[in-house]
This record gives structure tokens, sequence and C-alpha cells, in this order.
């Protein structure tokens, strides 16, 4: 098993967090190797920024996606970026709240309003990108829940723990809102074979 996976949004949304938190949490609390590359502009917050992160159950040789299994969008600007880098058999996930004009990509896109979930619960967004991780784990099943919350709870501030792991659980749960989506998750695991 293989999983190439780009998150990309602006400085400050938290993209290289959730890729470095995805990774650890596959190295760490199951028998999965990682690598993770993290790429960003000069700009302190606002700016481009993204994340490699490619899981397998084989050791990583080389650490920078070349064709994404999986993209994770959180800005409309690194969508229109980084789009093209998906396989023709990949998945394209969005945060809906930020990314609205998709008609460019033909592929498999899937949208959470990731953002807006995080406001309603927090007051804040800064917790979308958890609730990305959230959502992505449950539909692409990279890892087991439980060992990518205790990657979360590890790996966030120790005043932001419990947000995120409760932002993680409710990306898990929005799957299951959406009808008929935890019905076909099947189709959405089929990963490279090592």
């Amino acid at each position: 098993m293989r999983i190439d996976i780009r998150i990309c949004g602006e400085g400050g949304q938290g993209s290289i967090w959730a890729a470095t938190t995805l990774g650890m949490s596959a190295v760490k609390y199951t028998n999965l190797h990682a690598a993770e590359t993290p790429f960003y502009g000069p700009e302190i917050t606002g700016g481009y920024s993204r994340a490699d992160v490619i899981i397998s159950d084989e050791e990583v040789d080389f650490p920078e996606v070349v064709e994404a299994d999986l993209l994770v969008a959180q800005a409309q600007e690194s969508f229109d970026d980084d789009y093209g880098v998906v396989s023709a058999s990949g998945h394209v996930v969005i945060d809906s709240t930020h990314v609205r004009d998709t008609k460019s990509f033909n592929g498999s896109l899937l949208g959470i309003p990731a953002s807006r979930i995080s406001e309603e619960n927090f007051g804040t967004d800064r917790f979308s990108n958890t609730v990305l991780l959230g959502f992505i784990n449950a539909i692409f099943g990279i890892m087991p829940h439980e060992a990518l919350a205790k990657g979360v709870e590890a790996n966030s501030p120790k005043r932001w723990s419990q947000k995120n792991v409760e932002a993680l659980q409710l990306g898990r749960a929005y799957v299951e809102s959406v009808a008929g989506l935890s019905k076909n998750l099947e189709s959405f695991r089929r990963w490279k074979q090592s």
C-alpha cells in the first residue's frame, strides 16, 4: 500500500502541520513508513504553502509527490495551482468554504465545508485543517482513526490538543452525515499496491 498526498493552502491554514501530523501518526502509531516535504513562500501568512506526505508499507525513497493520489486543497489559489498534479485515478478534497470554482477539474472531487464547521464549533477556522484530516482519513482509510487521533493530540500545542481531537471527530462524522458517501467508501480505498 502506498498513498501520495499533497495538502495545500495559504500560510496560516495549517497545511504543513496537517501533513506532518499525518506522517508522524503513520510512523509512530502504525507499522507504516512516511516521508513529508514542506514548501512555503516568504510570506508569514496568506502566501502559498503545501506539504507532500507519502505513506507506505515500505520505505519511502523519494519524499516528494510526483503524481498525487490525493490532493487536499484549503484555498482557491492552491487548488488552481495544484490540481494538475493529481493522477488519473486520484482524488481531490476541497474545503468548500474557500474553494468554489472547480470547473477546470474533471476528476474525482469531494468537498467539505471544513472552515465553516470549525467556525461553528469553535468560533474560529483554526481547526479546519484537522476537520479535513478526519474527513480524508474516514473516507480513504489511510490509518486507524485511533492512531491519527493519538498523533493529532501529540502534535498539537497543549492548549489546542483537545479541540484538535474534537475537530478530527467532526471531520469523521461529516462522512456519516453525507447521504450515500459512507456506503461507498471501498471505491475510494484502492491505493497502489507495493
